[in-house]
């Protein structure tokens, strides 16, 4: 489904439920990460209770329901974390990001649980900042293109704060 952008804050917008990128060492802080995690605790908490549970894997997905209306994936998109920009190296994993849009798909008719059992969906839409393409270093051509090939059954928003677009 072709991503439909909108400028402003993904964690101020209205969608039901926001996905975000994550790493799989359990840390959340910085880039977008840092802000849902201070916007919304009880993701930390799922996160981190995912992390003591079972561990993190790229790919998957900790889902946490943040009171009425809004629900947040943890997506962990990439195994370590840094700052490409200043390190060169890209961190996040293209496969983890299609393996987490497919968990998003196959939750949006309803039944996923977070890590303290509350019900999350059904959902019809999800709200993405420009993840694995920040910090992570990732090509939003290529991450884009994996999100609109595999959201069949939702409709992806992304969430521009300057209203710009990458192009590569």
């Amino acid at each position: 489904m072709d991503i439909g952008y909108r400028r402003g804050d993904l964690l101020a917008g209205d969608v039901r439920v926001i996905c975000h990128g994550c790493n799989a060492q359990g840390k959340m802080g910085s880039g977008v990460a840092r802000a849902v995690r201070e916007r919304y605790p009880r993701a930390w908490e799922a996160y981190d209770a995912t992390r003591r549970a079972s561990g993190l894997r790229v790919g998957q997905v900790s889902w946490a329901a943040c009171g009425p209306g809004r629900a947040v994936a943890n997506a962990v998109t990439q195994e370590f974390y840094g700052d490409a920009a200043r390190t060169g190296r890209v961190y996040v994993d293209y496969e983890a990001v299609r393996r987490c849009v497919a968990i998003l798909d196959a939750a949006a008719g309803g039944g996923a649980r977070d890590a303290f059992g509350e019900e999350i969906g059904p959902f019809d839409e999800v709200g993405f900042p420009l993840i694995g393409a920040g910090l992570a270093g990732g090509s939003w051509r290529r991450i884009s293109g994996i999100i609109e090939e595999g959201a069949r059954a939702f409709r992806p928003v992304v969430y521009v704060l300057d209203g710009v677009v990458p192009t590569t």
